[in-house]
């Protein structure tokens, strides 16, 4: 049997409790839906012809790999229950996140002063972990934020970013970051691709003559969408 003067103690600790325990709870709520995703979408054909002809990312160097695995081993060292899952075709990481910790902790301990730039725990993870991602939070500068809310019944903030070069949208390059009321980290996930611009080179040598002479016109490019819908 508990007095009212220790229920009253009792009740900020038990709300705050529930809290994080709700907030952590949306890494393993994500990662238990996205396969479920896939599986109903992949359960039907699509309608038109996949286009997207990149190939998966090709084994790093030894010394770059090395670096990688040290990032990881460094990040589960400061984050319990860490997790990261990548990507098949990018090698960047699909999804980081705890269900038992933020990911704060590997920043400094405790919580994170967000400051006058809510973004800013975002940013200090990506720059303490460059090895992992392949890129800093230089590449958020050049990007543009396609969406941003707040979940209203727990304060989730989520900011989403599009990856751009020369002022056009890299295909699903888009680093997604979930981060509480108070600042902390809660998951992060980047599509971004590390060095845009040496991409584009090789993968269109001529490029700039392309956006400078498009072989397609704006009017003929409706058409075709037209015709393909």
């Amino acid at each position: 049997m508990t007095t009212g003067r220790e229920r009253k103690t009792r009740a900020p600790w038990s709300h705050q409790r529930a809290f994080r325990l709700s907030v952590l709870g949306l890494v393993a709520l994500l990662w238990a839906n996205v396969p479920a995703g896939w599986a109903f979408a992949a359960s039907h054909p699509p309608r038109l012809p996949n286009f997207d002809k990149r190939q998966p990312a090709q084994p790093p160097s030894p010394g770059a790999a090395a670096e990688h695995a040290a990032d990881v081993a460094r990040l589960q060292a400061t984050v319990p229950g860490v997790r990261v899952d990548f990507d098949d075709l990018l090698g960047s990481p699909k999804i980081v996140g705890s269900t038992r910790s933020f990911l704060t902790a590997a920043i400094r301990p405790g919580r994170s002063d967000a400051g006058p730039d809510p973004d800013r725990p975002t940013k200090m993870f990506l720059d303490a972990h460059r090895a992992l991602f392949g890129h800093g939070p230089e590449a958020l500068a050049a990007a543009r934020v396609q969406r941003e809310f707040v979940t209203a019944h727990n304060g989730l903030r989520t900011v989403v970013w599009e990856q751009q070069l020369d002022g056009i949208p890299v295909f699903e390059a888009l680093l997604v970051a979930h981060t509480t009321r108070h600042g902390e980290l809660v998951s992060l996930s980047s599509h971004f691709v590390p060095d845009p611009e040496r991409a584009a080179r090789h993968g269109t040598p001529d490029r700039a003559a392309l956006l400078a002479e498009p072989p397609v016109s704006a009017r003929r490019a409706v058409v075709l969408a037209a015709r393909n819908l």
